[in-house]
């Protein structure tokens, strides 16, 4: 029996940030789900919609939430750990806030719209507010606060982001390679957590040093053990390198930039440390020039031809 329908396609995947993917059209699925929900011993329990449709509920949307949240009252759902008689619309929420939410505010955008609630997304088991877990005293369900998902913690624990301190789920935190402390993906948080373009490992900032380049609008970082060991990786481009004559930092592209700007004041020290990339340059600049060149006699001996021919044409008509 069709139990679970799941409209998002990668509402579990790794890839938290950009797990609603989908082409669906609504005019074109939600005929189909409500003739499930009518048609008489339907077991469906669960129905995850794409972000998309519930970001702006439709009418007909709307009209659906409606419906299935009064399927799910009339089934008499029991919790799946203290048996205690769930009622949807007696939970304290009111009216719209059962099952299923299908407030519809046309002012407002609710994260949590079309979602359902008391019900883990994994193993679908049904779950009272007041249940917890015997070893640590949290709730059975815990909602993660990136991405609005719901979950047993026998299916999916939640974890302590260490820096805002919200539940997130585990597909939605980024651990440190380090001391394994676990953030969750909010930009402020992940500032915490930055990436070494050398080594391409992550760790806090609590257990490494990073150096940042100083060139306006580059992202480029290096922890602190790649930037000592720089003279043996001295040839990429991304490597941050520290000019001992004006004590700056910047990889190779932002300080052939702020030089560019004015060779005949340019320092001395921060030209030794991008020659590689100014003969690169120099040498792909001469390349294309190359290039220019062929391309022009080609282009000249063409015009050449034609004209030649337009003259044989000219020769032969008087």
């Amino acid at each position: 029996m069709l139990s679970e329908l799941d409209f998002t396609q990668k509402l579990y995947s790794y890839d938290p940030v950009d797990y609603d993917v989908d082409k669906l059209s609504e005019d074109v699925v939600l005929p189909i789900l409500d003739s499930i929900i009518r048609a008489p011993g339907n077991s469906l329990t669960l129905v995850n919609l794409p972000k998309r449709w519930r970001k702006a509920i439709s009418p007909e949307l709307y009209s659906f939430l409606i419906d299935y949240d009064r399927l799910l009252e009339s089934r008499q759902i029991r919790c799946s750990k203290c048996s205690f008689k769930l009622w949807g619309n007696y939970l304290g929420r009111g009216e719209g806030y059962g099952w299923v939410n299908c407030y519809n505010d046309p002012y407002y955008r609710w994260d949590d719209a079309g979602m359902q609630n008391n019900i883990c997304m994994k193993c679908t088991k049904f779950f009272c507010d007041s249940c917890y877990d015997g070893m640590d005293e949290k709730l059975m369900l815990q909602k993660c606060k990136e991405c609005n998902s719901i979950c047993c913690r026998d299916c999916d624990p939640m974890v302590e982001c260490l820096r805002c301190a919200r539940d997130v789920c585990v597909r939605c935190s980024t651990k440190c390679s380090k001391c394994e402390n676990q953030f969750c993906g909010s930009d402020n948080c992940l500032e915490y957590l930055p990436w070494c373009d050398t080594c391409h490992e992550g760790s806090c900032r609590q257990c490494t040093t990073f150096l940042s380049c100083e060139g306006s609008g580059c992202d480029i970082v290096q922890c602190e053990t790649c930037w000592n060991n720089q003279n043996q990786n001295k040839k990429s481009d991304y490597n941050l390198h520290r000019c001992e004559t004006c004590n700056t930092d910047f990889c190779a592209d932002c300080r052939y930039s702020k030089l560019s700007k004015d060779w005949g004041n340019a320092c001395s020290g921060c030209i030794n440390l991008i020659a590689d990339k100014l003969g690169k340059m120099i040498l792909k600049d001469k390349r294309d020039q190359e290039a220019k060149d062929r391309d022009m006699r080609r282009r000249h001996r063409e015009e050449v031809k034609k004209l030649r021919l337009e003259i044989e044409d000219l020769r032969m008509w008087s």
